[in-house]
């Protein structure tokens, strides 16, 4: 007879071998899936539609708002925005790639054995022909949600003031392919001048909060499409023009919601501080300084020379001693209709006992340069600096759209169809991040990235038992 102690590891080998024929037979029978995703109930693909039909509504939104140019279509324009967005946030690379799970039995159960169409085409000529208006509303719409929900009511600082911030984003380039919406830009190469189209976007964002939402963007408009407004028009819409448009609309949206602005090097110019500063609701305007010989810059150079920093402090959440200059009242820049206030900043990374020793001339000092509307009782030097820092978190965001939600890739290459996807990726991101921040819990936003929930939702997919966690849960009347 065998010893006791293989009779005991034989036992425990046929009880693994049981077990794992038992977990085969499950997954087989699509009870569940050996990944994670099942740890908080059903899967991610499924909360993440409940979110949205329960929370958003975005069905029912998007059948109401959805509008496009074609004649008698058979399937709906939101049919079409619905299983974009789904695309999207399940992170295909493509429409070809994504065409497959339209005629799948899991696909009909979301949209609750609605007829779908089964060519992507279909897909593709109702976003070239849809109304832009009408997504433009549905993204207002889903904002406004989101903002009656709470989910924007967090602030930067103690102060309660809220940021947003703009900037410039090219999500497609190409030097064989173009549209009339395209902008062009002449580049030396090895066989000569190339040339190369475009399309260039104004985005605007939120700054201190979570979730970080997209607030809106514009396109910058082409030769072509200005000439069909306005004949004389010689060259493109440049980003100035743009932007405003854009904070207009959040200027509607949001009326009451945000203070101060925050922009590039672009931005501090007259025009711009007038802008924002006359405008109803009225921001003020935080922008970088970088030519030292342009107002008020200038000034403030000759100024900084002779004069002892305002401030020094120890920030413990970067590690870094920062010492400012900070003066009110500068009058040089001639167009601006309201006075400045410039901002000198110097940082070095180092532990708090460093200060001591640090070498301000030395080259690892970083300098900073800022322009501001806002009065210091308004908001303090060091949270400026803080905020315009953290418009770096857009670069973060543009990131992980070309990285992880392949944004520059081509879906469409078309004057409306390109605008469309854009908005489509603006509305699936905020609803992604709607749905982690105010869905999910702080320790799966830990546990978890957020391309591994992307992936999670894909494998979620398939397990779909019925059209009740689908889209239209319910029978249509």
């Amino acid at each position: 007879m065998g010893s006791p102690e293989l009779a005991r590891q034989g036992v425990l080998h046929r009880t693994r071998k049981k077990r794992k024929e038992s977990t085969r037979r499950k997954e087989k029978a699509g009870v569940y899936l050996r990944h994670r995703e099942r740890l908080t109930g059903k899967g991610r693909l499924r909360q993440f539609v409940y979110y949205l039909t329960t929370v958003v509504g975005l069905p029912e939104l998007a059948n109401e708002i959805i509008k496009d140019g074609r004649r008698c279509p058979k399937f709906s324009g939101s049919t079409c925005v619905l299983l974009t967005i789904l695309m999207v946030v399940m992170r295909y690379r493509s429409f070809n790639a994504f065409e497959k799970r339209l005629s799948e039995p899991a696909m009909k159960k979301w949209f609750g054995n609605q007829p779908l169409p089964q060519c992507i085409d279909t897909v593709t000529n109702a976003l070239k022909k849809i109304d832009l208006t009408t997504l433009e509303e549905l993204h207002q719409r889903i904002l406004k949600i989101a903002a009656d929900n709470k989910a924007l009511r967090e602030t930067l600082h103690d102060t309660g003031l809220r940021f947003f911030a703009f900037d410039g984003f090219e999500p497609i380039r190409s030097n064989n392919r173009s549209c009339a919406a395209c902008l062009t830009a002449t580049y030396e190469a090895k066989d000569g001048p190339t040339t190369q189209h475009f399309h260039r976007y104004v985005f605007t964002y939120t700054i201190g909060l979570q979730p970080q939402l997209l607030l809106g963007l514009e396109p910058l408009a082409s030769v072509s499409i200005r000439q069909a407004t306005m004949p004389d028009a010689l060259k493109a819409e440049g980003e100035l023009t743009a932007v405003k448009r854009v904070i207009d609309r959040t200027r509607r949206t949001f009326p009451k919601m945000f203070d101060i602005g925050i922009g590039d090097g672009l931005y501090p110019n007259g025009p711009m501080f007038n802008f924002m500063k006359d405008g109803k609701p009225s921001y003020d305007l935080l922008a970088v300084l970088k030519k030292e010989t342009d107002e008020p810059m200038a000034d403030a150079v000759r100024l900084y020379e002779t004069m002892a920093n305002t401030h020094y402090y120890y920030d413990k959440k970067r590690e870094e001693h920062v010492r400012l200059w900070d003066t009110e009242g500068f009058q040089g820049l001639e167009t601006s209709n309201h006075p400045l206030r410039v901002i000198k900043a110097q940082k070095v990374e180092g532990p708090v006992n460093l200060k001591s020793l640090i070498n301000w001339d030395a080259d690892e000092v970083s300098t900073w340069w800022m322009s501001t509307t806002a009065p210091q009782e308004k908001l303090s030097g060091p949270h400026a600096f803080d905020a315009q820092r953290r418009r770096w978190d857009q670069e973060a965001v543009n990131n992980d759209f070309t990285q992880n939600w392949f944004i520059k890739h081509s879906y469409i290459h078309h004057e409306v169809g390109t605008t469309a996807m854009m908005y489509t990726f603006m509305i699936a991101y905020n609803l992604f991040q709607l749905f982690l921040h105010r869905r999910l819990g702080e320790k799966t936003r830990k546990t978890y990235t957020n391309i591994a929930l992307a992936k999670e939702m894909e494998l979620d997919y398939p397990q779909i038992a019925s059209r009740e966690e689908g889209f239209f849960p319910t029978p249509e009347s």
